[in-house]
């Protein structure tokens, strides 16, 4: 299996350090949620979660630069 198939089985509460929990992009309602379902959920416009999905999906795909910037300031988000 491929890295990024592997990548997209994975839950957000996986994919999303520690540090960036705390970010309010992240929505523990989905924390279980795999890439993929958060993508089908993001493109649903009738989905209460809509919003919620789609800055959490954000936050999956900007998590390492995030994750190195909140490490250059000294650990604080």
């Amino acid at each position: 299996m491929s890295e990024a198939r592997q990548r997209m089985r994975q839950t957000a509460e996986d994919m999303i350090p520690g540090s960036l929990k705390r970010s309010k992009s992240y929505a523990e309602e989905l924390a279980k949620e795999t890439q993929e379902t958060l993508e089908v959920i993001a493109r649903d416009r009738n989905s209460p979660l809509r919003e919620k999905a789609r800055n959490i999906l954000k936050l999956i795909k900007q998590a390492e630069r995030l994750h190195a910037k909140i490490s250059q300031r000294g650990g604080r988000a």
